[in-house]
């Protein structure tokens, strides 16, 4: 009798122990297949970290030498950097509440500008020109990019492509402003004040919480980093809510969403030289699709040598405070089309009608 009582309870316990094995096997196959996903995006991001232009096409008849010199990393002086970025910001918030209306205007634009800056350096972080730790030039790129809600994998990513397939159909632009209408001052206004990606972000807070695909999903790995990073801003959001709520002001809110208002004009402005006007979606030879441009030591100083853009698409790797000197050896093969004066020479040339948007130019 017990012998048959022990084979009934195996007997009915045995569908059991296969359905669970079904569902661990299963459960296992797709972690193996979440990691295999992971690894093949880390992969990829690695990949575009080092691509640069066809060196056979930038460097033909071309005698440039990108030395260990200029891929030297400067940590300290970059950390620098950011140390005095956060000073201004600082003071430009006590200038905004001073109590002044002359004094917040002056102080709303600079911390904006600053934002912008922010940006620029954080540009400079995901191209590994800095930290050799990836883990450490995301945390500092996260925090650089928080003013803005600029997603640090999520600009990474979009801009390490940009870089590989600048040149082909397949270049787009990370930040994706109306160009169409330059050439009109009406046209130029608008898109210098266009705030739609303030929508974008606010969809992207959404879906980040409610599980929706924020990226293409062609990458897994930076479509998981963006959700939490887009999560992160939430939560930060969240907190300076409920600090307005418990002082009783806005004010926390208002230090840190006004200057947007400036911030993305700025941001606008100093991205349009970059490839404006030039085959950026036709010709693969750098020394035709990408711009250099001249700027005071201030100009320099605030986009973070972002005028010597043409080295920068030569070499991804040499670090933004280098590029000077790399320039010096690419000087005499750039040709006059790729070259402007200043900024503000560059907006009057896209005002007048002599440049525009190369995909006007395509059929």
């Amino acid at each position: 009798m017990t012998q048959s009582f022990a084979k009934n309870a195996n007997t009915s316990s045995s569908p059991m122990n296969s359905s669970s094995a079904a569902n661990e096997a299963s459960e296992f196959s797709q972690l193996l297949k979440s990691h295999r996903e992971m690894l093949a995006g880390l992969e990829e991001l690695e990949d575009l970290g080092r691509s640069n232009p066809d060196q056979n096409t930038a460097t033909q008849n071309r005698n440039i030498v990108v030395t260990p010199e200029l891929l030297e990393r400067r940590a300290a002086r970059f950390c620098l950097r950011i140390v005095l970025g956060v000073s201004i910001i600082a003071g430009s918030s006590t200038c905004m509440l001073s109590g002044s209306p002359l004094l917040f205007i002056l102080g709303l634009i600079i911390q904006g500008a600053m934002y912008v800056h922010m940006i620029e350096l954080q540009h400079s972080i995901l191209h590994m020109q800095v930290f050799e730790s990836p883990k450490v030039a995301r945390i500092v790129g996260f925090f650089l990019g928080l003013p803005m809600m600029i997603s640090f994998s999520d600009f990474q990513y979009r801009h390490l492509r940009h870089h590989k397939f600048l040149g082909t159909a397949q270049n787009t632009e990370t930040f994706n402003y109306s160009h169409s209408k330059l050439n009109t001052v009406s046209g130029f206004l608008a898109a210098t004040f266009d705030y739609s990606r303030w929508k974008t972000m606010r969809d992207r807070l959404i879906k980040a919480f409610t599980g929706q695909q924020i990226t293409d999903g062609e990458n897994t790995l930076i479509e998981m980093r963006v959700r939490h990073e887009y999560q992160i801003f939430g939560i930060v959001l969240a907190y300076v809510s409920l600090l307005c709520v418990l002082l009783g002001s806005p004010w926390p809110l208002i230090l840190w969403f006004a200057p947007l208002l400036a911030a993305e004009p700025v941001h606008f402005l100093l991205e349009l030289p970059e490839h404006f006007g030039l085959p950026a979606h036709s010709n693969t030879d750098v020394f035709e699709n990408t711009r250099i441009w001249g700027g005071s030591w201030f100009a320099r100083w605030f986009t973070h040598n972002t005028n010597y853009h043409l080295a920068h698409h030569f070499n991804q790797l040499v670090p933004m405070d280098k590029l000077p000197e790399l320039t010096k050896q690419m000087d005499p093969y750039i040709p006059q089309s790729s070259r402007s004066e200043s900024y503000l020479g560059f907006y009057i040339e896209v005002l007048s009608g002599k440049m525009r948007p190369d995909f006007l130019d395509r059929s």
